[in-house]
């Protein structure tokens, strides 16, 4: 029996062999983290897309009824296909600027699965000119590798967009 493994270690497809059971595990967890990367990347250009998209369609009515608000988000779904949208959440908020620079919310709606890690508001008053106002949507999405589930957690992508309205300079929420 030892012969034969002696003899076989010194064979050179044995020696290549051996090399490739040794390296494969290592090539094949790059191959699937790029993969993983990969998609991550895609998805967060999406969810980028997405919150540009609502923060925009919002932006073109005055007053934005729910309906408007419903189908925005819509929209925001749809930009993330093919992937699955459910993890998507958002929180939209418009204010108003008074003639002081004092900020005042004139709408809001968060989604029931916005884990609520941005602070739109607090952003926003850096926007601040008197007598406007700005309306922004932060979008989250909870993102699982697909591969790496067991060595990286799943995490929230977070982008948010901000514009003011078109046809006037606050976007009020019924």
């Amino acid at each position: 029996m030892l012969k034969t493994a002696l003899k076989w270690l010194k064979e050179e497809k044995a020696f290549a062999a051996t090399e490739f059971a040794m390296i494969f595990p290592v090539l094949f967890s790059l191959l699937m983290g790029t993969y993983d990367m990969g998609q991550a990347m895609i998805i967060n250009q999406k969810v980028m897309t997405a919150s540009q998209i609502t923060a925009d369609l919002i932006a073109r009515v005055p007053i934005a009824s729910q309906q408007d608000i419903d189908d925005a988000v819509e929209a925001g779904h749809l930009a993330l296909s093919p992937y699955d949208s459910s993890p998507l959440a958002y929180d939209i908020v418009s204010v108003r600027f008074d003639n002081d620079g004092e900020m005042v919310t004139e709408g809001e709606f968060t989604s029931t699965n916005y884990a609520g890690s941005k602070d739109v508001e607090s952003q926003m008053s850096q926007l601040a000119n008197p007598g406007e106002g700005v309306l922004g949507v932060a979008t989250q999405y909870r993102y699982i590798p697909f591969f790496y589930e067991f060595l990286i957690p799943e995490f929230n992508m977070e982008e948010v967009a901000y514009t003011r309205g078109r046809k006037s300079s606050v976007v009020y929420f019924e």
